[in-house]
């Protein structure tokens, strides 16, 4: 059986309902240890960095990502031809996140930050190609 790599969404964290959720069902399944759930950073490419480390240490995890979660899943999906379950994905989140530019709040951690067009341009860097092999979402 896979690793899950759970991906939260924008102003998110581990600690969201979608997050607990799939950690209470794994850990009733006695899976608990197959679940990698990260604290994204708000910067796209540290991110990245981060998730790929994580695909680094465990073997063609399933990975599971929700609104910007799903962006990133997309991406590393194509990158590694993993497979990907998208919840209500963010689909080139650049062409929306501009009217969220300024003060940030997460909704989680209590973390203030500012969104500026650089993190919104390194979310467009890493767009890919729409999927190439839509069986694996």
């Amino acid at each position: 059986m896979p690793s899950i790599l759970y991906i939260h969404g924008f102003n998110s964290s581990p600690a969201s309902l979608k997050a607990r959720q799939l950690t209470a069902c794994m850990t009733r399944l006695g899976l608990a240890d197959r679940l990698r759930a990260p604290a994204l950073p708000n910067d796209a490419d540290a991110a990245f960095a981060l998730l790929e480390r994580e695909l680094a240490e465990l073997d063609a995890p399933l990975l599971v990502g929700s609104s910007l979660g799903g962006y990133y899943a997309t991406v590393l999906a194509e990158r590694h031809g993993l497979k990907a379950v998208l919840i209500n994905p963010a689909v080139r989140p650049w062409r929306f996140m501009e009217h969220y530019l300024g003060p940030q709040r997460n909704h989680h951690t209590g973390e203030s930050w500012i969104l500026t067009e650089a993190h919104v341009e390194a979310m467009r860097a890493q767009e890919v190609a729409a999927p190439a092999d839509p069986e694996r979402f």
